[in-house]
């Protein structure tokens, strides 16, 4: 069977990040200003990752000896195309479907995040649709089997799939500077899902929270040194330290087996320490990516974020940039009760911790999410290209769509554009 990956591009000169935001898919906006616009050409520049799911899926129909493509195309002659689908390019993506049903004979298969909140939307556009983890389906299309509508797929044990296949891609253009500074980069995978319930998080769509084995991961870690000479790795889990029992395990088997390899992680700050810290650094870790959200925790209560102390927030992050991890701070912008003078000061806290990478998105509501359900009657944006983490979808109570993307812009540009920021990231880079 001829299997093609139809991976459809974005048609505008935005990059869109297809697999951020839980699958959901999110694209670099800061604003219209000359400051703004550099800002989104260094992104576009520095963070270039595959979708780790794509990875799979050509592995595991390469094993049943099935002939894979990934396409940014429609392939004409192919017998099955697989297509994951996003709200960031929801419009590219129907349009392709319904040229695949015009002018080819192949069957088409959707999947992804949004297909599993959404499936209403895809079903009269595709075949069929997969519902939650897509590896499950993937592996039984391999064996032969044929789907129609809606099919809902069963969570797979995460250490019986083959390593991601990346030998369809370019890898050498794989980065994630400034965070790692060496190329190429691949995403790794060492678990799904997240134990916490913040009501707007996408992660917590479609997903049962389960971890790999270390030895598992850390094969994969030398397979795709030794196959794809990776410089670095960053793991794409919402929650990595969430299992302590098995980050432990990681560190250990990386440093008995003399792996060197610089990686990055995502985690919260109240799962770290410094022994911790210490440990993770002595095994690779380069790179943490943390949510910080808001300096006002009585909001993040209210959209049932546990806040994390401001002593502990302070206190981590001082001692990783003085081991030389590189610290991204994530603030989300627009929170239910949400008011400028908050938003304002959010931004005077995040220059104060100053870390190696800030980003400021503007509050989405994703299908799924609670989040959605409680603003959904005051969504005035049919277009979900636009649910993209960047732009207001929603009528908030406080702030009008335009202040929000005024503060956003002005986020992004006081943070950035200050000398204390420019010295410290020299020094960060030279490290």
């Amino acid at each position: 069977m001829k299997v093609s990956i139809l991976d459809v591009p974005s048609d505008g000169d935005k990059l869109a990040y297809k697999d951020w935001a839980g699958g959901f898919g999110t694209k670099f906006i800061v604003g219209d200003s000359l400051q703004a616009k550099f800002l989104e050409f260094c992104k576009k520049n520095g963070a270039v990752l595959p979708q780790p799911v794509l990875g799979y899926a050509v592995a595991i129909f390469r094993k049943k000896g099935h002939t894979v493509s990934v396409d940014s195309e429609i392939c004409s002659d192919a017998d099955l195309i697989l297509m994951p689908v996003s709200t960031v390019c929801h419009r590219e993506e129907m349009e392709a479907a319904e040229k695949i049903k015009k002018e080819t004979k192949a069957k088409l298969g959707m999947f992804g995040t949004f297909a599993t909140a959404r499936p209403d939307i895809f079903s009269g556009k595709a075949d069929f649709v997969v519902k939650g983890e897509p590896e499950d389906i993937f592996l039984r299309l391999s064996d032969g089997e044929e789907f129609k509508g809606v099919v809902e797929s069963r969570p797979v044990d995460l250490d019986s799939l083959p390593f991601p296949d990346w030998d369809s891609f370019d890898v050498k253009k794989f980065s994630y500077f400034p965070s790692l500074k060496n190329r190429p980069v691949l995403p790794i995978l060492g678990s799904r899902g997240c134990v916490y319930k913040c009501n707007y998080c996408p992660y917590l769509v479609g997903y049962k929270w389960r971890f790999r084995s270390a030895k598992n991961i850390v094969d994969e870690i030398e397979y795709l040194i030794e196959r794809y000479k990776v410089k670095g790795l960053i793991f794409r889990d919402p929650l990595f330290t969430s299992n302590l029992k098995t980050v432990h395990e990681i560190a250990d088997e990386i440093k008995k087996r003399g792996i060197k390899i610089d990686w990055a992680c995502e985690t919260r700050l109240d799962h770290l320490n410094e022994q911790l810290i210490d440990i993770l650094y002595g095994s690779g870790l380069r790179s943490i990516n943390v949510g910080i959200e808001s300096v006002n925790h009585e909001i993040l209560k209210n959209s049932k974020r546990i806040a994390i102390p401001f002593g502990h927030q302070e206190k981590i992050i001082r001692y990783c940039d003085k081991k030389g991890i590189h610290i991204t701070g994530f603030y989300v912008i627009g929170l239910p009760d949400d008011t400028r003078e908050n938003i304002l000061s959010t931004i005077e806290y995040a220059k104060k911790l100053n870390t190696h990478v800030a980003s400021f998105t503007i509050i989405t509501p994703y299908p799924g999410t609670e989040h959605y359900e409680l603003t959904k009657e005051r969504i005035y944006d049919a277009d979900w290209n636009n649910y993209n983490g960047f732009t207001p979808v929603w009528k908030h109570d406080n702030l009008s769509a335009k202040e929000l993307l005024e503060l956003k812009e002005r986020a992004f540009l006081s943070y950035y554009f200050r000398p204390e920021y420019t010295l410290s990231f020299i020094r960060r880079l030279l490290q």
